[in-house]
């Protein structure tokens, strides 16, 4: 009992319980929070329900997205930033959620943004928005296909483009650490406003 206690104590020391204490400890800015999505309320026509910008851009999540969207431009008027990355801890910490409400609240904004599905363990981005998983990113990179071929427009939004993963390489790592990768994000800042690209967490390396 004692050795289990211990062990609870010592992950409980791991979690964070507020922005703040995330703001202090990691001393990196916290530019919003998004409260737990309640995907049973929302009967989408099109895509996933956890989109609840598009569905219900008057909940309390899809407000906190906007804020977080408002923070966006405020810093990217004066530090020019384009490319955002989406990671998280481990698997369903809600990365991939995120990243496509914000891009959906960026293009309802008018802003030219592309989301960007990097994460090969798990891709979901063609799940959440409907659309086939391949031509997709991994089919650019090995060079089976065009980016232009690749980029899909999302129906569910205007000024929204997809790049879905293509596929489940055996190889992911070194395909978003390739030259190919780099030059292939230098080429999507040239076309769009903002590419959020989604990408796998740590642990799932």
């Amino acid at each position: 009992l004692g050795f289990g206690l211990a062990i609870l104590v010592d992950q409980g020391e791991l979690s964070f319980h507020s922005p703040h204490e995330i703001s202090d400890k990691l001393r990196i800015p916290v530019v919003g929070r998004i409260p737990r999505i309640n995907v049973r309320k929302i009967q989408p026509t099109k895509g996933s329900g956890a989109l609840v910008v598009a569905h219900n851009p008057s909940a309390t999540a899809a407000e906190a997205v906007r804020d977080i969207r408002t923070s966006l431009f405020f810093q990217s008027a004066h530090e020019d930033i384009k490319t955002i990355l989406f990671t998280s801890p481990s698997p369903g910490d809600g990365k991939t959620t995120a990243a496509a409400n914000l891009a959906i609240s960026i293009a309802q904004a008018g802003k030219r943004v592309i989301l960007v599905d990097a994460d090969f363990r798990r891709p979901r981005l063609d799940k959440y928005f409907d659309e086939e998983m391949s031509p997709g990113l991994m089919d650019v990179l090995t060079g089976e296909a065009l980016l232009s071929e690749a980029i899909k427009p999302a129906e569910l939004q205007e000024n929204l483009f997809l790049l879905t993963a293509g596929g489940r390489p055996k190889n992911p790592g070194e395909l978003v650490t390739s030259e190919a990768f780099r030059d292939m994000l230098q080429a999507l800042r040239e076309k769009f406003d903002f590419v959020l690209v989604d990408d796998h967490p740590p642990q799932a390396v």
